[in-house]
């Protein structure tokens, strides 16, 4: 259910660059969530990694992808369908992974979210 959300969220500035969990045709994108806590209102870490073979271009995806899962302070929570999230940047690290023979930057969040319909 989340990982759409992030799918969904994801696919709407970059397009067909998305991908779950492993990576295609470079530069791309990959996520995965898991579960923190569950309940009313859950928590989910999202990893997000970024490819590329430019390290700016790297580093210059990764900070749209910041604009789209961290939330400011003042903003109320953002809807996806059913879901209505708000998260925080976590950690992460840039790094060359020999294997793509690219650049890797790796973002870790912190979403809260609900379904639309469940009150808190």
């Amino acid at each position: 259910m989340l990982e759409q959300v992030v799918c969904n969220e994801l696919e709407q500035v970059f397009g067909d660059m998305v991908y779950p969990i492993t990576g295609g045709k470079l530069p791309c994108i990959t996520y995965k969530a898991a579960p923190v806590s569950c309940g009313t209102l859950n928590e989910s870490q999202i990893e997000i990694r970024v490819i590329s073979k430019n390290y700016d271009e790297a580093l210059e995806i990764a900070e749209k992808v910041k604009e789209i899962f961290s939330a400011d302070s003042n903003k109320d929570f953002k809807s996806n369908g059913s879901i209505v999230f708000r998260g925080a940047l976590s950690g992460g690290g840039i790094l060359f992974n020999d294997e793509y023979g690219a650049y890797e930057n790796t973002l870790f969040f912190i979403l809260k979210w609900r379904k639309k319909d469940v009150k808190r």
